[in-house]
């Protein structure tokens, strides 16, 4: 039985005028539009022909499902039935069967007709295998991008403009130690200190506004177990479409290894390392600074020098041992009585020196002595047994007795001896003796005597 052939003007005949004007719409449209009443194809517009690769007199009497793809099929049905109850569903997506035999991605929407009396389907169908092709282009390019991704040994990221985190992989999750779902969205505020967060931002900000990456920048986050990390990270910018700025990425390498390692080689070659203490580099360095500082300042600075009274004693007595042990808790005690901005350091055996820098005058220096001499009085608890030292100590200051380090620590330590000698237990500042004093004095007067026959000599000059 041969399917009776209906033409769109048939189709959409509503007694009026527009007839003509509505089959011509529907036969050039751009998207495919059909007609199905019993499931079977009544009608089909030119271009569902040739998304099909069918002519209209193989689709007339058709059934509609037989061009489905058969593993879409029932998804097709649900799609179909929701729509015509006017449930609100999106249009569904489902694969035709060309003529050729290829395959179509295609999108449709299907409405309730009224058809000769009958119940009918009018359906819209759009070609969209361009679209679904370039979209498994971009799906097989991110999972490269991923695979690439995750095979990199080192935390790699990638953030918006705010700092927001959109893309990580495994290290970034094993160093920040978040879970994937905690770190999404994460705003990297969230694990820096306020210090670190404001060099980010410099940074961020630079290669933002210059478009230059940086290749390598030292920086501390705090994981989530709140230990901190230090790591080395680059970055660059991310551009858009339009090459506009959209976010930055980089790689972040944990140093914190390598950092203990320089630290513990800087320690070495600065501290002493039995107490930790400045050694004599590190502690002629700072006395150096605090030199210049105040000499712009226009403030002074206190040299102190301090030997331990019978120090040989305890070793003798007790081993070495306890020599160490008693070194240490002298170190810990004169940190306890300066502040932040002083020095502490040892310069070999059981000798001893302080920085304090700046102080307003002398007596700031006394008060100072003072305190040391009485706190190394109190005894010290070694291994259950009390040993008693004293301290001999020297002062100098700068300017009064010099302006180079070198000089203020040979006065010091002249005065340190002035102590010992006066008795030991007690602390002296550096005096200039009778013959320094008179060899001083002279000199000014020499420099006088000859400034006057200079000043002579010119008048004489002059006058002639």
């Amino acid at each position: 039985m041969v399917s009776k052939q209906f033409s769109p003007k048939t189709i959409f005949a509503g007694g009026s005028g527009s007839a003509d004007w509505l089959a011509s719409v529907a036969e050039k449209s751009p998207v495919g539009i059909f007609l199905i009443q019993n499931k079977i194809f009544r009608w089909v517009n030119r271009r569902f022909q040739e998304n099909t690769g069918y002519r209209s007199d193989e689709l007339i009497g058709k059934p509609s499902l037989s061009l489905v793809y058969p593993d879409d099929r029932a998804l097709v049905e649900s799609g179909v039935r929701a729509m015509l109850r006017g449930e609100p569903v999106a249009p569904y997506e489902y694969r035709l069967v060309a003529k050729d035999g290829h395959l179509t991605w295609n999108v449709g929407t299907v409405t309730p007709f009224e058809y000769c009396g009958g119940r009918a389907t009018l359906g819209i169908q759009m070609d969209i295998s361009r679209q679904k092709q370039a979209e498994e282009a971009l799906r097989q390019s991110e999972d490269r991008s991923r695979i690439i991704i995750d095979s990199i040994a080192d935390a790699y990221y990638e953030v918006d403009l705010a700092g927001n985190l959109l893309i990580f992989n495994e290290p970034y999750l094993k160093l920040f130690g978040y879970g994937a779902g905690e770190m999404q969205g994460m705003n990297y505020q969230s694990y820096v200190d306020k210090k670190n967060a404001a060099i980010a931002f410099r940074a961020f900000n630079a290669v933002f506004k210059t478009g230059r990456p940086i290749d390598r920048m030292e920086w501390e986050i705090i994981n989530k177990s709140g230990e901190t990390r230090h790591v080395e990270l680059s970055v660059s910018r991310i551009e858009d479409g339009r090459g506009k700025p959209a976010g930055f990425r980089g790689i972040i390498s944990d140093i914190t290894a390598r950092h203990k390692a320089e630290e513990a080689i800087r320690r070495q070659a600065f501290h002493d390392p039995l107490t930790g203490l400045a050694n004599r580099i590190l502690f002629s360095d700072r006395l150096l600074m605090a030199v210049k500082r105040a000499a712009r300042a226009g403030q002074k600075v206190a040299v102190m020098i301090l030997d331990l009274d019978h120090f040989k004693e305890v070793n003798d007595r007790w081993g070495h041992a306890a020599g160490d042990a008693l070194l240490n808790q002298v170190g810990h005690r004169l940190l306890s009585l300066v502040r932040d901005s002083d020095t502490v350091g040892r310069h070999g055996g059981d000798e001893f020196a302080v920085i304090i820098s700046p102080i307003h005058d002398c007596d700031d220096a006394k008060q100072l002595a003072g305190k040391i001499i009485e706190a190394l009085r109190r005894p010290f608890l070694l291994e259950n047994r009390e040993a008693q030292v004293t301290a001999s100590l020297g002062v100098s200051l700068f300017p009064d007795h010099g302006d180079h380090f070198e000089e203020l620590l040979r006065k010091a330590d002249a005065a340190m001896y002035k102590a010992k000698g006066q008795g030991r237990n007690r602390y002296a500042f550096y005096e200039a003796s009778a013959n320094q004093r008179q060899a001083k004095g002279n000199k000014k007067e020499t420099v006088g005597r000859v400034s006057d026959a200079a000043a002579r000599n010119g008048k004489a000059k002059r006058s002639s």
